[in-house]
C-alpha cells in the first residue's frame, strides 16, 4: 500500500512538472499574442482614421453632385439603392446591363450616352427599364 502511494505520488509530481512546463509554454505564447493584438488593434484604428478621412471627402463630394441630379431621379436612385443594400448603379458592358445581363437596346443606349436618360431596374422583373 505505500508502495503504490510513493509510485502514485511520484506520477502525480511528474504531472505537475509537465502542467508547470506548460503553463510557462503557454504564458509566453500569450504575452507574445497580447503583443501581436496591441500592435494590431493600433493599426487599426490607424486605417480607420485613415478611411473616416477619405469617407467624408467622399460624403462632400457626392452632396455637390445631388445638388445637379432632378429630385425624381434621386428619389428612384435611393429606393433602389435602399432596396439593394447599397448597390444602386451598374455598368454596360457589351451591350448588356451589368446587373441583370439583360441587353440594351442602341436606343438606350445611345440616351445614356448623351446623358439624356436613366435606365432604372424593375425589382420584380429582374430587368432593365
Amino acid at each position: 500500500m505505500i508502495v503504490q502511494a510513493e509510485n502514485n505520488l511520484e506520477t502525480y509530481e511528474g504531472k505537475i512538472q509537465v502542467a508547470q512546463q506548460d503553463i510557462e509554454t503557454l504564458t509566453k505564447s500569450l504575452n507574445e499574442m497580447t503583443t501581436d493584438l496591441e500592435e494590431k488593434q493600433e493599426e487599426l484604428s490607424h486605417v480607420n482614421k485613415e478611411h473616416e478621412i477619405e469617407e467624408s471627402r467622399l460624403v462632400h463630394e457626392r452632396e455637390k453632385l445631388v445638388s445637379r441630379i432632378q429630385k425624381d431621379d434621386l428619389v428612384r436612385y435611393e429606393r433602389i439603392r435602399k432596396a439593394k443594400d447599397g448597390k444602386a448603379i451598374v455598368a454596360i458592358k457589351r451591350n448588356a446591363c451589368g446587373g441583370c445581363f439583360n441587353r440594351v437596346t442602341p436606343q438606350k443606349l445611345l440616351e445614356l450616352r448623351q446623358n439624356k436618360k436613366l435606365l432604372f431596374v424593375s425589382t420584380a422583373e429582374g430587368s432593365c427599364l
